[in-house]
């Protein structure tokens, strides 16, 4: 069966599938319930791997946890009542890359796997960031943020895409603090107050989609670096002049007592990314 993870579509096998196939491919992409995990020990070697959850008491995880060499793991199964068997532990996996997990209670131990460069995950249940300190990722989604009331707790020097949806957020000025971000996309994250002070020297790409109330944007000025902005609401102070250096840029709606008009800003109708649209297929885009 062909499933997406990541940003690819492979072709997973279940464990039995594997095992009857004439012509088994090593490593393989396997996708299994926990009562297949069993069926691993026979599988030299594993790529991707889905995992759809079952009876936990009973799965054989040790079966799982020898495969170190897993590179992209999907953890399928909704875990919504905090940490329990369910809970996959990362720190067996040294070779792991990419990670996405149906919610944040689905997996600990992120910390401890120096390989992982992508994290996607469906369900926030906490309310900041600081299961993940201590991690090295590159890219990080959060797909649904609404228990997610801080972008605290959390510091990266190799964090460089961002995307939250629906965070209840009300501090930009944690972010500071993931010098080597370059991509930010906010949705609907409309109770941030402190944009007039926020800077981010090395940040190329800000999309803030939904309906904002920016006071202003005068701190374009203290994003030397930015080439494109998006901004779905209304800019208060009605000073566009920030935004007229910028390679990209597109503001609605246009309202008639902002000081520049739609020509003077090089405004892109084509502005959503593959980020944007639908984060489970694309966790990172540099052609922006």
């Amino acid at each position: 069966m062909k499933r997406y993870l990541y940003n690819a579509e492979k072709d997973f096998l279940r464990p039995y599938e594997y095992l009857e196939s004439d012509r088994p491919v090593s490593p393989a992409n396997i996708i299994a319930e926990f009562d297949e995990l069993k069926l691993l020990d026979r599988i030299p070697a594993i790529d991707s791997l889905i995992l759809e959850g079952g009876d936990a008491e009973n799965a054989a995880f040790d079966s799982l946890y020898r495969h170190t060499e897993i590179k992209s793991l999907k953890i399928a199964y909704y875990e919504t009542d905090g940490y329990s068997l369910w809970t996959i532990d990362l720190s067996f996996f040294s070779s792991l890359q990419i990670l996405v997990s149906s919610t944040s209670y689905n997996f600990k131990n992120i910390r401890s796997i120096g390989s992982l460069k992508a994290l996607l995950v469906g369900e926030w249940y906490n309310t900041d960031l600081g299961i993940l300190d201590g991690s090295e990722i590159e890219s990080l989604v959060i797909v649904n943020g609404r228990k997610l009331i801080s972008f605290g707790g959390f510091s990266n020097e190799r964090l460089k895409a961002l995307f939250v949806s629906y965070s209840r957020a009300e501090k930009i000025a944690p972010l500071e603090s993931f010098r080597c971000l370059e991509l930010l996309e906010l949705d609907h994250c409309h109770r941030i107050t402190d944009w007039d002070s926020f800077c981010l020297p090395g940040l190329k790409i800000l999309f803030l989609l939904g309906n904002n109330k920016l006071r202003s944007v005068s701190f374009v000025d203290n994003l030397p670096d930015l080439r494109s902005f998006l901004l779905e609401g209304s800019i208060g102070d009605g000073d566009l002049l920030p935004l007229k250096r910028l390679d990209r840029c597109f503001v609605t709606p246009f309202k008639e007592n902002y000081n520049v008009s739609r020509h003077e800003i090089k405004e892109v109708y084509d502005y959503k990314t593959p980020l944007s649209i639908e984060p489970r297929f694309r966790y990172r885009d540099r052609n922006i």
